[in-house]
């Protein structure tokens, strides 16, 4: 897997050219902490699928980190409350 570190607005080309593969272009269009929006531009006749959509393993996965993601950010506002009123550590 090769992993790349992209700012906003920028874009990475997958395929096209000499390759003999259809151009994808695949844009970091949001930044909102740890949500990341990607936009992607290819050919109407590449399928372009969420793999949660068709991996009921991984949708499992995802769900269980959302509801964890939940807890942590309901113990942190609870512990933020706390510090304000100087009742926690």
């Amino acid at each position: 897997m090769l992993c790349l570190t992209r700012r906003l607005s920028e874009v990475v080309v997958i395929g096209g050219g000499d390759s003999g593969y259809p151009e994808i272009r695949l844009m970091i269009v949001r930044v909102d902490g740890l949500s990341v929006g990607v936009g992607i531009e290819a050919p109407k006749d590449v399928p372009i699928t969420r793999l949660e959509l068709t991996d009921p393993a991984e949708a499992a996965r995802l769900r269980s980190d959302r509801e964890a993601g939940k807890a942590r950010d309901a113990e942190e506002r609870e512990a933020n409350r706390l510090r304000k009123w100087g009742r926690g550590a």
